[in-house]
């Protein structure tokens, strides 16, 4: 995991103003791997928490709350059988009648997964509990980002997919 961070945070234009930030991500979830490196349910949260916070940090910030396009909530949608789907190429959550891939299904639960991990503190991570296939649907959307970010060219995606 640590070489999927390094390797990702290489491969990223850090201006010198923004160094400090990135190094701060970086040496948190080192402290985090560090603490929990034996238990795969908080790997995986440490694998999450760095991909949403360097998100954040590198300017993609999510549009998760609702259709990017009308503006549906997620959480409180007007239709109970609308779906509504991840597009990281698109910047965000997209109803069914607005997504142009419907590749990544997002339910109210992810919805609150990704937003969890996106505003909440490195301290927090340890006290979530939720279903592994839920983290395991966020960890493809997430690889589905960094490919498309970086062009398939993260050679440590392969060590990831060893470990979860």
């Amino acid at each position: 995991l640590f070489t999927f961070f390094s390797e990702i945070l290489l491969k990223t234009y850090i201006s010198p103003d923004e160094f400090k930030k990135f190094y701060l991500l970086l040496q948190y979830s080192i402290e985090l791997l560090k603490q929990k490196l034996t238990v795969s349910e908080n790997t995986i949260k440490i694998f999450l928490f760095f991909s949403f916070k360097y998100m954040i940090l590198a300017g993609y910030q999510y549009h998760f709350a609702g259709c990017k396009t009308c503006s549906q909530s997620v959480s409180k949608p007007v239709n109970h059988n609308q779906k509504y789907y991840f597009e990281p190429n698109r910047g965000g959550v997209f109803c069914q009648n607005h997504s142009q891939l419907q590749e990544y299904p997002l339910n109210e639960q992810l919805y609150r997964l990704a937003h969890f991990f996106s505003i909440s503190k490195i301290d927090k991570i340890s006290e979530l509990k939720l279903p592994e296939q839920d983290y395991s649907k966020l960890y493809h959307i997430i690889l589905d980002f960094f490919n498309h970010l970086f062009e398939n060219k993260i050679k440590s995606i392969e060590m990831l997919k060893q470990i979860f």
